[in-house]
């Protein structure tokens, strides 16, 4: 009885579109254009994906080789420690290092976004205050966190925290 049913569908349909061909022909020639067309726009968006893609990795591997062993550091407005950091922290860098400064959301710096929107992606891990080193095509890190809280914590003294800087820069200049 299923398979009757069946067929007698089928017949019903080959019956209408015997007798409304035109209509059934204009149908499908619009379905099939509309069909086309869908295909060519997700062609067309796949090739400006690569392009864009190709284009934003190129600019970083530009980045990256222009600014070889160059230094980023990377802090935020936090109360609690941006007077520590610059009046106790900045004055320890005998590097030269480009400032990048997140105020809440907004970051102020001379970097392009898609660069420093890198370099976050890169050292989301490692909190603030951060110095970054771009090395042999990577992104080094290093947190000062720790000691600037200790320090303002007054749990360290100033020659211990100087110390413990030291050693942290060092870290990083020699990788």
């Amino acid at each position: 009885m299923k398979e009757f049913k069946k067929y007698l569908i089928w017949a019903g349909i080959l019956v209408l579109l015997s007798v409304f061909r035109d209509v059934a022909m204009k149908l499908f020639g619009v379905i099939g254009w509309l069909l086309l067309g869908i295909i060519i726009l997700l062609l067309a968006g796949a090739i400006v994906a690569i392009i864009h893609g190709a284009i934003r990795q190129r600019k970083l591997s530009s980045f990256m080789k222009n600014n070889e062993g160059k230094y980023f550091l990377w802090y935020s407005s936090n109360k609690r420690l941006k007077e520590t950091i610059e009046s106790d922290l900045k004055p320890l860098m005998d590097i030269n290092y480009h400032i990048i400064y997140t105020n809440r959301e907004q970051v102020i710096s001379q970097l392009p976004d898609e660069i420093w929107s890198y370099l976050r992606i890169e050292t989301n891990t490692i909190k603030f205050p951060r110095l970054i080193k771009i090395s042999s095509g990577k992104v080094l890190a290093e947190s000062f966190y720790h000691e600037v809280n200790l320090l303002r914590q007054a749990e360290l003294d100033k020659e211990e925290y100087k110390n413990r800087v030291i050693l942290k820069l060092n870290k990083l200049k020699n990788e």
